[in-house]
This record gives structure tokens, C-alpha cells and sequence, in this order.
């Protein structure tokens, strides 16, 4: 539970140094279950700000973020500035048109699936007003995972979180 090794417990006590440690697993493990269960139309989707590792090996960060859906999955997108300077960046992707307040508050204002170049450059050009930044899921593979992924997230008419 310190961090320190084992080997200098007796039996007896290591057992019950690993049967503490199997009980916090498990309390927080219950936590989170019920996390998930409570006031879930106030609660998702919304998003978790990832922390980046700015300057690894010499490269600047590449800006992500995550959105956690209405199942519980966690979705990570990369963050594009608006006006969105390749369309390319949208090909293939669940897009998050997301619209951020001055004290970093994430606000939902549209998902959709955006196909291929044609319909990306449509889409970056028909953008609302109040969308400040588009957040683009590229992981789901097919059109399946990405129809999944927009019943997940869309659908909704605010997702507002730090």
C-alpha cells in the first residue's frame, strides 16, 4: 500500500497487506460503477481535457482532448482550430462541432460523419458561427463504429464541462 516490497512481511501479513489492497481496488472499481449510474442526462456527453506532453523528443503537442458518451466509452479527437485549414483532417472522422466559452467550457453544438474530401470542405464551409473549434474522432474504423460513435455522442443539444 506504501510502495514498499513484500518480502519483509511475514506470510500472514503480506496476505493481508494484498487482501487491503483488493478491498481499495474494489471500493474504487464500485465508485466508478456508480458514477456512471447517477444523473446521467446532466452528466454525459461531455468532455475530459487530456493533458499533452508538449515538447517530447523535440515536437510540439499535437492538441487532443477526449469526450466521454452516453455509454460510458471515452472517445479521444484531435482539436482543430476554426476556419479548418486541411479538410483533410476531417476525412473519415466523427466531427464534434464544439463551441468554447472564455472560461474553457465545452459546449456541443452539432456531430456529424464527415466522408471523404468533397464532403469535408462542404462541411468546414458551412460551419455555424458560434463553433470555435471542431473536434475530430479518426479511431472507428468503419462506417458502423462511426454511426455507434455519433449515436453516442450526438444527439444533443449541450455537453458543457471544463
Amino acid at each position: 500500500m506504501d510502495g514498499q516490497p513484500l518480502d519483509h512481511l511475514t506470510a500472514e501479513e503480506g496476505r493481508d497487506r494484498l487482501a487491503a489492497q483488493a478491498a481499495i481496488i474494489a471500493n474504487q472499481q464500485a465508485a466508478r460503477r456508480f458514477a456512471l449510474q447517477i444523473a446521467p442526462a446532466e452528466r454525459l456527453p461531455r468532455e475530459e481535457r487530456l493533458r499533452s506532453c508538449a515538447g517530447l523528443r523535440g515536437s510540439p503537442a499535437m492538441p487532443l482532448s477526449a469526450w466521454r458518451g452516453r455509454s460510458g466509452r471515452r472517445y479521444v479527437v484531435r482539436i482543430l482550430p476554426v476556419p479548418v485549414v486541411d479538410a483533410e483532417d476531417l476525412c473519415d472522422a466523427v466531427v464534434i462541432q464544439v463551441s468554447r466559452d472564455g472560461s474553457g467550457l465545452a459546449e456541443i453544438r452539432g456531430v456529424a460523419i464527415v466522408g471523404d474530401r468533397a464532403a469535408a470542405r462542404a462541411f468546414a464551409a458551412s460551419l455555424p458561427p458560434a463553433v470555435t473549434e471542431l473536434h475530430a474522432h479518426r479511431l472507428a474504423e468503419t462506417d458502423a463504429d462511426r454511426a455507434a460513435v455519433l449515436a453516442d455522442l450526438g444527439t444533443v443539444t449541450t455537453g458543457r464541462r471544463r
